[in-house]
């Protein structure tokens, strides 16, 4: 809201919008529902009802549209991601030439999310890589389906730098907050 106050008066009208698309690729692992108990459906149930009370929860007039991400273009997600996998496997990270000791430190911001839903001693930085793909994906998917995108980032910043998708371009993503585990 408070973005969209600012803007308000700064851009005409009718040229924003905010996209609220969800990550549902999680539920469909069948690993992460049965970790949370709940089958894929009631996965992206809960999905929907997270982002109605989002759009509630935002002021009366703000363009804002919630999608799952895999509902942007389901074909053209399945594509990205594999190709996501794919420049992961070669350590290609995107534009910012991650090192592996960037790696180890984006994985150590992460370790402790990952222990509590794999347990101790987990592997940060191969859940790290499993999840990288996912990020970069969804970042060329919204590249592509709309222009000028600022990417809004909510959930962790230790994930800002696969935000930057899959190409060399640098992306605008602005995290807005730190997440603690």
């Amino acid at each position: 809201p408070k973005l969209w106050e600012f803007l308000q008066p700064r851009v005409p009208k009718g040229n924003i919008r905010f996209v609220v698309a969800i990550g549902d690729d999680e539920a469909d692992s069948a690993e992460n529902c049965a970790r949370v108990r709940v089958t894929r459906e009631e996965f992206i149930e809960r999905l929907r009802r997270s982002q109605t009370a989002f759009a509630r929860a935002c002021p009366a007039g703000m363009p804002i549209e919630t999608s799952l991400i895999t509902e942007l273009d389901r074909e053209r997600w399945i594509a990205l991601l594999h190709e996501a996998r794919s420049s992961v496997g070669r350590r290609n990270y995107g534009p910012f030439g991650l090192t592996e000791d960037d790696l180890a430190i984006l994985a150590k911001a992460r370790e402790p999310l990952y222990a509590r839903w794999y347990g101790d001693g987990v592997d940060a930085r191969a859940i790290l890589d499993r999840q990288a793909p996912e990020y970069m994906a969804a970042t060329e998917l919204f590249c592509e389906r709309y222009p000028n995108v600022l990417v809004l980032g909510a959930d962790a910043t230790a994930m800002a730098p696969f935000m930057q998708g899959l190409g060399q371009t640098i992306r605008p993503v602005l995290y807005l907050r730190n997440v603690a585990y």
